[in-house]
């Protein structure tokens, strides 16, 4: 019996991203390389903002949320 590796979860994300583009009927996306680097950044600053919420004082958190938004999604 072979073992197959578990799979990470950043490949469990990109196959539930293809699945929501196929519905979408957007799987187009995946042929313009800068419309998936633009998903990807967006993804990175709303997972930042959600670490950053998560581990310090809320008044903080807003602070931080904001310049990180505004510093790249600018």
């Amino acid at each position: 019996m072979k073992l197959v590796p578990k799979k990470q979860q950043w490949e469990l994300a990109f196959e539930d991203w293809e699945i929501l583009l196929d519905r979408a009927d957007a799987k187009n996306l995946l042929q313009d390389p800068k419309a998936v680097w633009d998903e990807a950044w967006r993804q990175a600053v709303m997972l930042s903002t959600q670490i950053v919420s998560a581990n310090v004082e809320a008044d903080v958190a807003m602070k931080l949320s904001t310049q990180l938004e505004r510093k790249m999604l600018r």
